[in-house]
């Protein structure tokens, strides 16, 4: 795309860094989120469950974590939009420990649901997942750099 003159957009980003994540290349999936950020692109939940899917296939619960914190500081991303980050962070610690986590950050724990499990709740009116901060969490303004980066 570079080369026909046609610089990449977020959704470009997105997919390629979704792509490596589905088979566990975390560094891959880095690279291409530090490239995004070197070109002023604004990362969304779709980036960030990218890189937290990566570090779940990638064994990287630590880095797992980081990554859900910056998405958590990220103001513009409403995390009742993100299930499928809180599915790959269940992924990558484990239930106890995403447990631990989702209380220790003071967060309401979404339903997660097979995907014809949601469908079927929508059909009926259902609401989906419900993944939001509890009265009183605040949103930070976050800083968009890999924690492997940030030393």
């Amino acid at each position: 795309m570079r080369e026909a003159g046609i610089p990449p957009n977020i959704v470009t980003y997105n997919t390629v860094m979704n792509a490596f994540a589905k088979i566990g290349r975390l560094n891959e999936v880095e690279k291409f989120y530090v490239e995004l950020m070197d070109e002023a692109l604004i990362p969304d939940g779709y980036t960030y469950g990218a890189l937290v899917q990566a570090c779940a296939r990638a064994k990287r619960p630590d880095l797992a974590e980081q990554y859900f914190m910056q998405l958590m500081e990220t103001p513009d991303i409403r995390l009742e939009d993100c299930g499928s980050v809180f599915h790959f962070l269940v992924m990558a610690l484990g239930k106890d420990k995403y447990a631990k986590f989702i209380k220790q950050h003071d967060l309401t724990p979404p339903e997660l649901h097979h995907t014809n499990v949601k469908q079927t709740n929508r059909g009926k009116g259902g609401k989906g997942n419900t993944n939001t901060r509890k009265e009183g969490g605040q949103q930070k303004g976050g800083k968009g750099k890999s924690p492997r980066t940030q030393k």
